[in-house]
């Protein structure tokens, strides 16, 4: 992926200033505070999927201790300790841990633009580094195309500080009714207000998607 250019500080010359050079400052624009409005709501909404996916006792759960850095509209990075239990034999990030961030960082991505969830259609992985165990593996996730009923998602794993490239992978999902995260993200409004229980509203966000998700495997 292209990335973005590093720019130097920018300096222009003024008559009567000592020096004749002087550092421009930004000049923060309305444009500008909505733009971080809305890059804040929708990392909002891939942290709140992604709890509610970890927290619930299934296989997502070996996922515990991901923590999201960044993100904005169709994006999400993370990072994740790995721990002896996510290590194959050889001490490295499993293969089979790498697949399941691919799928689940990939769909937090995909739900920061999308009400609806979804059920993969396809998801490839390709390996080309190990991942040292007792480091943390970076997770980029980019929503490529969201189209009527389908969403496609590109994903890089890398080395926390190094930057070298683990994996890639690709994550192509159905959209479907049955995994509308709408009603968690309206919780998000009121995540401060805690109900009769104490709870907040990201933790009864939580328990929410997790009933949905049984609901869902019931069926």
């Amino acid at each position: 992926w292209p990335r973005n250019s590093r720019l130097s500080n920018s300096s222009t010359h003024i008559p009567g200033v000592s020096g004749g050079r002087q550092a421009l400052k930004p000049v923060s624009t309305h444009s500008d505070t909505t733009r971080q409005m809305q890059t804040s709501m929708h990392r909002q909404r891939a942290e709140l999927f992604l709890m509610g996916v970890i927290a619930d006792d299934g296989f997502d759960s070996t996922l515990e201790g991901l923590e999201v850095t960044g993100g904005g509209p169709g994006s999400v990075v993370c990072k994740l300790p790995v721990t002896k239990k996510l290590q194959n034999r050889y001490g490295t990030l499993h293969g089979g841990c790498i697949a399941t961030l691919v799928d689940v960082v990939g769909s937090a991505a995909l739900v920061t633009l999308s009400d609806r969830g979804g059920v993969s259609l396809a998801i490839n992985t390709l390996y080309l580094n190990p991942m040292p165990g007792g480091q943390d593996v970076c997770v980029e996730a980019r929503l490529v195309k969201l189209g009527r009923d389908v969403g496609s998602v590109e994903v890089r794993l890398t080395r926390a500080g190094s930057g070298e490239l683990v994996a890639t992978g690709t994550h192509v999902k159905k959209l479907v009714g049955a995994s509308d995260v709408s009603q968690f993200v309206k919780l998000l409004e009121t995540q401060e207000e805690p109900d009769a229980s104490g709870q907040h509203g990201r933790q009864r966000a939580g328990q929410q998607q997790q009933q949905q998700q049984q609901q869902q495997q019931q069926q």
